[in-house]
């Protein structure tokens, strides 16, 4: 095991030069040092072809700013919104040869389809342990509607992971016609099957990444291990329910990993908390 620090070539204006960090597992440290009046954004791909945004830094002087990035990523590169720059460097470092890092496409929707997409296995898309840590989802396309993603452990039982929402056409400062760049759906759940669903309209070609880390060859891996549900307010009993939809901010949504139905209590909502459908939700 052993640190790795990888530069990333950062450009005077648009994007710039694709660079790999498939090789770092484990939560990555992302440092961004020099003098710029703007925002330097941090673009992240599971397949070297579509890239959302992961990070950004915005200030105006000298600054050495490092952010973490928890997400299994095949590969990066800076974009840059900056009114002036001078003597930029942007650093990404993380764990190499600690774990091995696994990528694929799980859905593709053709312009005009909806509905549900078939279940893909993890385990068997990626022996023999399937995703254990770092595990990420990425959407880019264009679409109206909502995208979900649900997860299982025996490939009967379904709920939502999480997902993607939109409701209007992606824009470009440079004329051109975009994917959308959603922001990455992160799942700290330890599933074996996924699936998604468009419901809605796509317009343009639609794609749904996974990303995650699993255990190096010969590690002793032995399969995924679902999560423990967490415990009840106390003298209250607690039982583990459907996990139901809860949206936040325009273009994504969150599920929380569990849900508990509390009885016979009057709840006293606390800030980050919301009641949908007599379920307490923690959403802080």
């Amino acid at each position: 095991m052993s640190i790795s620090i990888i530069n990333v070539p950062v450009p005077s204006s648009g994007d710039g030069p694709i660079t790999s960090i498939a090789n770092l597992t484990g939560e990555k440290t992302v440092e961004l040092s020099g003098y710029f009046d703007g925002r330097y954004i941090l673009l992240g791909s599971q397949d070297d072809i579509h890239f959302v945004p992961v990070l950004s830094f915005d200030t105006s002087g000298k600054e050495n700013i490092k952010l973490s990035l928890p997400l299994a990523m095949k590969s990066v590169r800076a974009r840059a919104m900056v009114a002036s720059s001078s003597g930029v460097t942007l650093h990404v470092s993380g764990l190499f040869n600690s774990g091995v890092n696994n990528f694929a496409t799980i859905a593709s929707f053709a312009p005009g389809s909806s509905g549900e997409q078939p279940t893909v296995d993890l385990i068997s898309l990626f022996p023999p342990v399937g995703l254990e840590s770092d595990i990420a989802f990425l959407c880019s396309g264009e679409f109206d509607g909502l995208l979900t993603i649900d997860g299982s452990l025996d490939g009967i039982n379904f709920n939502p992971l999480g997902g993607f929402r939109s409701g209007s056409k992606a824009t470009s400062l440079t004329g051109s016609s975009p994917d959308m760049e959603f922001s990455p759906l992160v799942s700290e759940s330890l599933i074996r099957y996924v699936r998604t669903t468009v419901s809605g309209f796509i317009s343009r070609r639609t794609t749904v990444t996974i990303g995650g880390s699993s255990l190096s060859a010969g590690g002793g891996g032995s399969g995924t291990q679902g999560l423990q549900g967490p415990q009840g307010p106390q003298g209250t009993q607690a039982q583990s329910l459907g996990m139901q939809y809860l949206y936040s901010g325009s273009q994504g949504f969150v599920v929380p990993e569990f849900f508990q139905a509390l009885t016979g209590t009057t709840i006293e909502l606390e800030d980050g908390d919301a009641l949908i459908d007599g379920l307490l939700i923690d959403v802080g």
